[in-house]
């Protein structure tokens, strides 16, 4: 195996976010604290580890109130948007309607990892909620590869989001 650091070998340390840039960040969670619903949200570009792990845990403790919902990319956009619960349609002999997560008045706080890579079929959804004023925080991230071109959140959504942020260094 060629190529391949020893197994003993230390491993890099991910980047980290300078002093100023953190303290900015944590910033950007008190402003979405305070005003989601004009903010939209924010796009956090960071791959996963602890930096991104701890904004997320602070925005969460500046938001008690909200319910969170962590949705893959390869979600069906029917949860999104509600449609035919079939269980019910088959118990009540008439067709029953399940509500999706985007209906509804209670505040929610919807985290998409691997922004970059959301499909159309979700990315609309969550544009029409936001633009419908659904009391409604997102949180794109964005875990693209700067190296190969770096995808980035699909622009439909991005522009609905004030701020945006980079952790990773």
């Amino acid at each position: 195996m060629t190529g391949m650091p020893p197994r003993d070998a230390p491993r890099a340390d991910p980047p980290r976010p300078s002093a100023r840039a953190w303290e900015d960040a944590l910033a950007a969670a008190a402003l979405l604290a305070v005003d989601a619903a004009g903010l939209g949200g924010a796009v956090v570009r960071a791959g996963a580890g602890p930096a991104r792990d701890r904004w997320l845990e602070e925005l969460r403790r500046l938001t008690p109130d909200r319910r969170w919902l962590r949705l893959p990319p390869q979600a069906e956009a029917e949860r999104l948007t509600g449609g035919l619960d079939l269980s019910a349609t088959l118990r009540a002999g008439a067709p029953r309607r399940r509500a999706g997560l985007l209906e509804g008045e209670a505040p929610l706080t919807l985290v998409l990892p691997m922004a970059e890579r959301l499909p159309p079929s979700l990315c609309v959804p969550v544009a029409a909620a936001l633009d419908a004023g659904r009391p409604l925080l997102v949180v794109a991230l964005d875990e693209g590869e700067r190296e190969a071109g770096g995808e980035t959140a699909p622009p439909a959504l991005a522009e609905r989001l004030a701020l945006h942020l980079d952790l990773d260094g």
